[in-house]
């Protein structure tokens, strides 16, 4: 039979979004409840004794390794080294089908902009606004599944099981207590995807010139374009994570974005946006550059395996 050359099959991005995210939820896990810890910890931290360390500049930028450090050893402590695994199975069930079906509408959303693109339509306007559209419906999708993540890394609720976990939220908070937190979700995910998209596509562009798909090289692109530009969109999104890991945790003390911002700024000053930041950036860092590594990999061997049996 005579080649053709076809649009890969929608699958692949599927299946390249999970493997990378699986993959990465399994390394990193420790990094993400490290992250929720540390934040949760900033709310119950004695506030006279917050003021005086931030009135010190040099405690104060000591304070994050820190608590880091005290929150990793007491989980250790009282749950043993897989303690630092908690919640795995919910990031998992997060992670996975929501990396698989952000991957998947990317890919559609970019390749549709693209066909009809005009001249005033740049590529980075593309990049920026099918990324920042395909998180915002995985995240949308997935807000549950956020809430529950969030609540098992935490030590504040006793969950034996993510089906538990939800009866409990329906019952004692409503449906609505499942998508706590969405809007900061939203501010912080879709500005956040778009723009790592457009400085992703950009590095690598400048980074791999001569790489080809599926080389070493092209892989090691892949890895250090995502890590810079996860770096730059984690620093302008953070305060969006503190605000919604506080709200999903202690929804009385912060009912919205504004109340909570208000109440953390009042009682904790700006650092508290910032909190977190260390394990946050370990792990969005090594997160991102293993997950967009292995979806490209993946994405190209499935990709050149359907083009040979094509050719068969």
């Amino acid at each position: 039979m005579t080649t053709r050359k076809e649009k890969p099959p929608p699958g692949i991005h599927l299946v390249g979004g999970a493997t990378g995210s699986l993959a990465s939820v399994l390394l990193v896990q420790p990094l993400d409840l490290l992250k929720t810890r540390v934040q949760q910890e900033l709310i119950h931290v004695d506030r006279a004794n917050l003021m005086k360390l931030s009135s010190s500049r040099a405690a104060s930028a000591a304070l994050d390794s820190v608590v880091l450090l005290k929150v990793g050893r007491q989980v250790v402590r009282e749950n043993g080294v897989m303690g630092l695994w908690r919640g795995t199975r919910a990031t998992i069930f997060r992670n996975v089908p929501g990396s698989a079906a952000y991957f998947f509408i990317l890919n559609e959303l970019r390749t549709r902009m693209k066909g009809v693109q005009s001249q005033r339509q740049s590529n980075d306007t593309i990049n920026l606004v099918a990324g920042a559209s395909a998180r915002g419906i995985a995240a949308f999708c997935l807000q549950p599944m956020s809430v529950i993540k969030s609540r098992f890394e935490s030590n504040h609720y006793s969950y034996t099981s993510i089906w538990g976990a939800t009866k409990s939220i329906v019952i004692t908070e409503g449906i609505r207590g499942l998508f706590l937190g969405l809007t900061s979700t939203i501010l912080r995910d879709c500005p956040a995807a778009g723009l790592f998209i457009v400085f992703f596509d950009r590095l690598k562009a400048a980074f791999g010139q001569h790489s080809l798909p599926g080389s070493r090289y092209h892989a090691v692109v892949t890895a250090t374009s995502s890590a810079t530009a996860t770096i730059i969109v984690t620093f302008l999104t953070n305060p969006f994570d503190v605000l919604r890991t506080r709200i999903q945790i202690s929804p009385t003390q912060y009912p919205n974005i504004r109340e909570g911002s208000i109440e953390m700024f009042k009682h904790d000053g700006f650092k508290a946006f910032f909190s977190g930041i260390l394990p946050r950036l370990l792990r969005k860092t090594i997160s991102g550059a293993i997950t967009w590594t292995i979806y490209e990999q993946v994405v190209h061997r499935l990709n050149r395996t359907d083009r040979d049996s094509l050719s068969d």
